[in-house]
């Protein structure tokens, strides 16, 4: 996702090639840990202005597509994305992986998860709420290891780590791990 009137915000997500414009603005909600569909809006340039994308449209193939709303984090222009993350960088990470997977496991957040999942009256609003379930279970294991703020910035900054260091081996099992403790598909979440 581009947005379309802050220049240089940016969004990478992964979704299914038959997804459909909705299931993009839920995935771009839920990543974002927004709870409002209407602040996450597909659009397309008409004019001098923009039209929203139907909810009903699928991607029709296209990877990029014009984003209007809330921020988008600014384009990889942090630390961790500028540089090549070194192997001991690459470790604390996994280590921080590990230690959120466990917190995940745990029969609170288990509970919690189900809790969410069975209250709301629809898969949207079960998503919404994923994002700060996700973030609390994460506080902890992101204080002990000191390598991200624990903030909007410093998750932004977690992601777009995974994301830079999405091709080791350790690292993509140890997310698609993550993805089936939240119970959502491998490449959604991270």
């Amino acid at each position: 996702l581009v947005h379309a009137s802050n220049e240089g915000q940016s969004l990478v997500l992964t979704v299914s090639e038959t997804c459909k414009i909705l299931e993009l603005r839920r995935a771009a909600m839920s990543r974002l840990s927004e709870s409002s569909l209407p602040s996450c809006k597909i659009v397309k340039r008409v004019g001098q202005g923009f039209a929203s994308l139907l909810d009903s449209e699928t991607l029709k193939g296209r990877r990029e597509f014009l984003f209007l709303g809330r921020d988008l984090p600014s384009e990889r222009t942090d630390a961790v994305e500028s540089k090549v993350v070194s192997l001991s960088q690459q470790n604390d990470l996994l280590r921080l992986l590990k230690d959120v997977e466990e917190s995940l496991k745990s029969d609170s957040f288990q509970k919690s998860l189900t809790k969410s999942k069975t209250s709301a009256s629809d898969p949207a609003k079960a998503r919404a709420v994923l994002g700060p379930l996700f973030a609390s279970a994460c506080m902890e294991p992101m204080r002990k290891h000191k390598l991200f703020p624990v903030s909007k910035k410093g998750f932004d900054e977690f992601f777009g780590a995974v994301w830079h260091c999405r091709t080791r081996g350790e690292i993509a099992s140890a997310t698609q791990r993550i993805e089936r403790l939240l119970g959502v598909s491998a490449g959604e979440w991270f």
